[in-house]
């Protein structure tokens, strides 16, 4: 049975809070914490992210369980961080440089979204669904108080707040994570070039461009754009685009699991957390092959381990012949153009019909007027 997706399990494990939150987070953390914590009552504090459980009732008062977590923001960042180090939505008015980009690893893994006026905007959404981490281990994190080394800033008025040199951060000792992910074959293996379901993820203009870099990522030639329907859909249309072949799909996933199980995150004086182990299952079924179950997981620790072979992938579109979907496009803007003109025909009836309107109530209030002035 082929597969249509790919689920992995990741434990990792570290020392320190490597994804702090925002300062308003403190609150939260406050009332749900279930001990008194006074460096939270504080602006100058650091908290960590924090995932919250209810997990029963005592003495008529819920009780919750809270442990540290790592977001998935932070760990897809990591995950790219050597492909994609910064963030620059001016490339878009570089078309070298982005389409370098799109075409990369990190572009067809990741995703990415780039808008701005006057420009084409193109979007690709990611293949790989990565959720938060969660602390597993028994650490319980502490609040310590450090200061800044810098003169502390004097009152100019009585009312003034003054200036701080202490602040308080979060601190842990030894971590232990545990988070899953998928990758999504379907998003994977087409790339979209029709804006007709909101996914361009290419301007047709620099397609030549696009698919030499696609050749060079990829290490092998890029089949010419072409008409494609997702197979099931029955209310879907055809869709200009390139369709990546089976083994070029298990390329990419190598390449993904290649940065999965290297995977290292470092916060430059708070702490780390890297992979220990990952698990792979395959999905034919998401009926039956369920990710919560143990059955069917092996551990991969290099992209070699994998057992997915290029004749496992599901293949989740058909080609459509240009001119059937040249065809069909015509009628649907011939239907559309015939439907726009009547509405604008009857916009402009009605517009008349209004102004005929009025002109004859002016005409029956003239009469009126002149007889009372007489």
């Amino acid at each position: 049975m082929s597969v249509k997706s790919l689920w992995f399990k990741a434990v990792m494990s570290g020392r320190g809070i490597v994804n702090y939150d925002s300062g308003d987070a403190r609150w939260a953390l406050k009332e749900y914490i279930g001990r008194i914590v006074k460096a939270l009552g504080y602006d100058n504090v650091k908290v960590a992210k924090h995932a919250i459980k209810k997990t029963g009732e005592e003495n008529g008062k819920p009780v919750y369980q809270i442990c540290l977590k790592v977001s998935s923001a932070c760990i897809r960042h990591s995950i790219f961080e050597s492909d994609q180090p910064f963030h620059n939505p001016a490339i878009l008015h570089a078309p070298k440089v982005l389409m370098k980009l799109i075409s990369s690893v990190a572009g067809l893994l990741r995703g990415y979204m780039f808008e701005s006026k006057g420009c084409t905007g193109i979007k690709r959404k990611s293949p790989v669904l990565i959720t938060d981490a969660e602390q597993t281990n028994n650490s319980v994190s502490t609040f310590d108080i450090g200061t800044q080394c810098a003169p502390r800033e004097t009152k100019e008025d009585a009312d003034d707040p003054s200036g701080l040199t202490l602040h308080y951060k979060e601190c842990i000792c030894e971590t232990v994570f545990e988070f899953e992910g998928a990758v999504d074959f379907n998003l994977l293996q087409f790339i979209s070039l029709s804006q007709m379901y909101d996914r361009l993820a290419v301007n047709p203009d620099y397609l030549t461009e696009y698919r030499a870099g696609l050749e060079k990522t990829l290490g092998s030639p890029v089949s010419d754009k072409a008409w494609y329907i997702f197979k099931t859909a029955t209310n879907g249309l055809p869709e200009e685009g390139l369709l990546l072949s089976q083994a070029q799909v298990v390329t990419l996933i190598k390449e993904f699991f290649q940065r999965l199980c290297g995977l290292c995150i470092i916060r430059g004086g708070g702490g780390y957390a890297r992979i220990n182990s990952v698990q792979v299952k395959h999905i034919s079924n998401p009926l039956t092959d369920f990710p919560a179950s143990l059955e069917g997981y092996y551990k991969v620790t290099t992209p070699d381990d994998l057992k997915l072979k290029p004749e496992d992938v599901e293949v989740f579109y058909d080609e459509v012949a240009e001119g059937e979907a040249v065809a069909l496009y015509a009628d649907i803007e011939s239907i559309k153009s015939v439907q726009e003109q009547k509405a604008k025909e009857d916009k402009a009836a009605k517009k008349e019909l209004m102004k005929a309107k009025k002109a004859a109530k002016a005409a029956e209030a003239t009469p009126a007027t002149t007889s009372t002035e007489e």
